[in-house]
């Protein structure tokens, strides 16, 4: 027996045996998946950081705002 008797699929062309390209990825799924996602945290993190107002005089402190007092009676 020959070392391997499984035929492939319909439509598909038969592999010679010499062919080395077994039509596998170059990086495995996890790799993939490491990838996509440190590239997301990146795209995330310039949207952050670009995104923001670099001229902004918010110094964190509370806006100072009028008070409004309503007089309930009326007098």
């Amino acid at each position: 027996m020959s070392g391997s008797a499984v035929t492939p699929p319909k439509g598909r062309a038969t592999r010679a045996r010499n062919d080395s390209s077994g039509g596998r990825s170059v990086i495995s799924p996890k790799l993939q998946w490491l990838l996509a996602i440190v590239l997301a945290l990146g795209v995330m993190g310039a949207v952050f950081y670009f995104g923001r107002d670099v001229r902004s005089d918010y110094n964190g402190a509370p806006a100072e705002a009028p008070a409004v007092v309503i007089d309930t009676l009326g007098i």
